[in-house]
């Protein structure tokens, strides 16, 4: 499945940080197998993506997210020390799930803390995945007081929580 990354929050060549980003997502997604890759070949179904940003504006939606290009998006400072993604799920231009998620920040690509905010993202991006669920919008949180426009609750710091709005 193709992935789309925007953001850099290492400052890593953009091909290192990209393969961090799928090398972590691998074998994390609930259902088939599916394989995350950046260039993926003519086999890959060209109408579902996912798009992991970075760093986002707090007032990026996922609808802006999944149009044809992606998103041009200033790097945000997080203040302290927080590092964020906004995922979604896109089939053409339709949000599928989405979901805004936060941990500390971390060292770089190879900390676990990093490894595991990109595997969870994955698993609950795909986990509430359903016919009926659609246009539902699924949230993680992991930092305590730092709500933004996509957080409704907050819990302790390093937890993982996946809710959905209906």
């Amino acid at each position: 499945m193709r992935v789309v990354i925007v953001g850099n929050p290492f400052g890593l060549e953009r091909a290192v940080f990209e393969r961090a980003v799928t090398d972590a997502m691998q074998g994390r997604n609930l259902g088939q197998p599916t394989n995350f890759i950046t260039t993926p070949d003519s086999s890959a179904h060209k109408n579902y993506r996912v798009v992991m940003i970075f760093n986002p504006p707090t007032d990026l939606t996922g609808t802006q997210a999944c149009q044809p290009d992606p998103p041009v998006v200033s790097p945000r400072a997080t203040g302290g020390g927080r590092l964020d993604v906004f995922a979604v799920f896109c089939h053409t231009t339709e949000v599928m799930t989405q979901l805004a998620a936060a941990v500390p920040a971390a060292a770089g690509p190879n900390d676990p803390m990093f490894v595991e905010l990109v595997g969870q993202t994955t698993r609950a991006l795909f986990a509430q995945r359903s016919r009926s669920a659609t246009a539902a919008s699924n949230r993680l949180h992991a930092a305590p007081g730092k709500s933004g426009s996509r957080d409704n609750e907050i819990v302790p710091e390093g937890t993982f929580v996946a809710s959905r709005d209906n």
